[in-house]
């Protein structure tokens, strides 16, 4: 049987058209790679915008899996964590940053940065606390990327005072691209809007979107250089720029977002205007090939004949 719309349990290759009829795209497909039918499922252009936004590269994306929260709920979560530490309980400190960090990756409002730098700073105290240098060196990795300014405060170990500085030293040193280029609104890392791209520190960073429903959060785990993509923020015409090589890079782009987890994405067709090609991924990422070239535009034939310009 045919499947269209959507790939079950994501077995099948996709196959990216635009209002086309996906039994016909289907069909074509299977005709020019001689593949069987039950591998392949043809993928609106209209689902692959409405999906949420992925990653690819050296990065990893944790959605959130809880309710939507607000930022009225990440400083009470705060607020509790700080009494609990000043009290002389890091474990309920504890516990309340941590429901703070899971509030902010659900977070339907602009991050506060400057609450949620304080949560991942005390974050770093407990750590220190604790003897964990490295994991408090993580912490305060997402806390400086969210409030640059930060500084260490009275009452927390004074291991950290130099261990801040040290962190806040550390080079921006993962490319962080976003596709495409230009959105209408955001998309937001850590606070800031990012446009094409910037350069992060490797570890937490905060992503931020936002679609017809209003604000997306999620936590980005960067280890190096990483590509967002952003199918929400594509607009039409889209799949006839795999006609020219140099736009085609987008377009792999949301081919591979057609996979709820871009590390399951290995191979997808794009059909537009009777052309084909397939969009691959490796070590060095996406890759296209070109399986059947689309037909040049219909020649105007010229008559031969001037119109005569009208007397005055």
């Amino acid at each position: 049987m045919l499947v269209w719309l959507s790939w079950a349990a994501y077995a099948q290759t996709p196959i990216l058209y635009d209002r086309e009829n996906p039994a016909e795209v289907l069909e074509a497909v299977v005709a020019r790679t001689g593949l069987p039918a039950d591998q392949l499922a043809a993928v609106s252009l209209d689902a692959t915008l409405a999906n949420a936004p992925a990653v690819l590269g050296d990065a990893a994306m944790r959605r959130c899996s809880g309710s939507a929260t607000t930022g009225a709920a990440i400083a009470a979560e705060l607020a509790r964590g700080e009494a609990a530490w000043t009290q002389g309980d890091p474990a309920t400190a504890s516990d309340h940053l941590d429901l703070a960090v899971a509030q902010i990756g659900c977070l339907q409002e602009l991050v506060d940065v400057g609450v949620a730098g304080r949560v991942f700073r005390l974050r770093a105290a407990l750590q220190l606390a604790e003897g964990s240098v490295d994991a408090a060196r993580s912490e305060l990795g997402t806390a400086l990327a969210l409030t640059p300014s930060l500084a260490w405060d009275d009452g927390l170990p004074e291991a950290g005072i130099g261990l801040v500085e040290e962190v806040r030293a550390a080079p921006a040193a993962c490319a962080l691209a976003v596709l495409p280029a230009t959105a209408p609104s955001g998309p937001w890392v850590d606070g800031v809007v990012v446009g094409g791209g910037r350069s992060v520190t490797p570890g937490l960073h905060l992503l931020q979107t936002s679609d017809v429903k209003g604000i997306r959060s999620a936590w980005l785990v960067v280890d190096g250089d990483a590509t967002l993509v952003v199918p929400g923020a594509f607009r039409r015409p889209v799949l006839e720029q795999m006609v020219d090589p140099a736009k085609q890079a987008a377009v792999a782009a949301l081919v591979a977002a057609t996979a709820p987890s871009l590390t399951k994405f290995s191979a997808g067709y794009v059909t537009w205007g009777g052309g084909l090609w397939l969009v691959t991924a490796g070590d060095e990422g996406l890759s296209v090939s070109e399986i059947v070239p689309p037909p040049p535009p219909p020649v105007v034939e010229d008559t031969g004949k001037k119109k005569k310009k009208a007397k005055k």
